[in-house]
Order: structure tokens, then sequence, then C-alpha cells
């Protein structure tokens, strides 16, 4: 699991591009920032999800099972 040392240094490198992301749907700064927060905020309670998710990606890939998506 990540620390929250971990997940400031994500949110260091990441929110700036997230909020960019967000603000070209949204077209409000705000409510761009609100959402990155959201999903930050969810990604610290969920991260065990992520982390799974993860790792069946990476044992597929190991295993040559995803076709060739990630070749």
């Amino acid at each position: 699991m990540f620390t929250i040392h971990n997940i400031k240094e994500l949110m260091f490198q990441y929110t700036e591009l997230l909020i960019r992301i967000a603000y070209g749907y949204v077209k409000d700064l705000h409510a761009a920032e609100d959402i990155v927060q959201e999903v930050f905020i969810k990604f610290y309670h969920y991260q065990k999800n992520y982390e799974e998710r993860g790792e069946a990606i990476k044992k597929s890939t190991e295993w040559g099972t995803m076709g060739g998506v990630f070749k």
C-alpha cells in the first residue's frame, strides 16, 4: 500500500496534469480542482483495488495473455 508520503509525491507529480485534463471537460477551474481532489481521495481509500489491478495486468503481460496489447 502507498504511504501518505508516496501519495503526496503522486499528487505533486500529477495534480497539474490532472487539473488540465479535468478543466478540458468542465471548463471551470474550481470544479476541475475539486474533481482532482476527489480522484486522490478515492485513490487513497481504494488503493488496494488499484494495486490488485496493476498486479493482474503485470502478470497477464508476463504470461502473454493480453494478445500483444502491451507489446
